[in-house]
């Protein structure tokens, strides 16, 4: 058994308030968290993992996918691995994300940044990984 992480990107709606709520209250186990990063990258975020639809028309209640509902390459939207936490903030700061999440021990965690542009770094860190253990109602302060 290798140990590390596999992380997948998420396109849209990031902040703790959407893709944080959907995956404390929608993705609580290993199995299902496994299962949602192995058709690799999201472009939306569902309550579900849902089944195959048009990329174009997103479904409410199920997550969408680069390669299995747009089609694009596997090569590009595979999950990638992470031998550790370390090397995974830096991918995720060098995709331009904003936040970043971890599944662990049975618990989501969260890491946060600054506003970036158009998919772009803007050289900032992400802050240190915070449990992600209640519903979030505002949109949080990054930290």
């Amino acid at each position: 058994m290798q140990y590390g992480y596999e992380a997948v990107y998420c396109h849209w709606d990031g902040y703790p308030a959407y893709t944080g709520n959907l995956l404390l209250e929608h993705y609580k186990s290993s199995e299902l968290v496994k299962e949602l990063v192995s058709h690799g990258s999201i472009s939306v975020l569902g309550p579900s993992i849902g089944r195959k639809h048009d990329f174009n028309d997103l479904q409410d209640d199920e997550t969408t996918y680069y390669h299995r509902d747009r089609g694009d390459k596997w090569t590009s939207v595979k999950p990638r691995f992470f031998f550790n936490v370390t090397a995974l903030k830096l991918w995720a700061e060098s995709c331009g994300c904003e936040y970043l999440y971890l599944w662990q021990h049975d618990t989501w965690y969260y890491a946060s940044r600054g506003p970036q542009m158009l998919g772009l770094s803007d050289g900032s860190p992400l802050s240190k990984l915070k449990k992600l253990t209640k519903r979030i109602t505002e949109p949080e302060a990054v930290s």
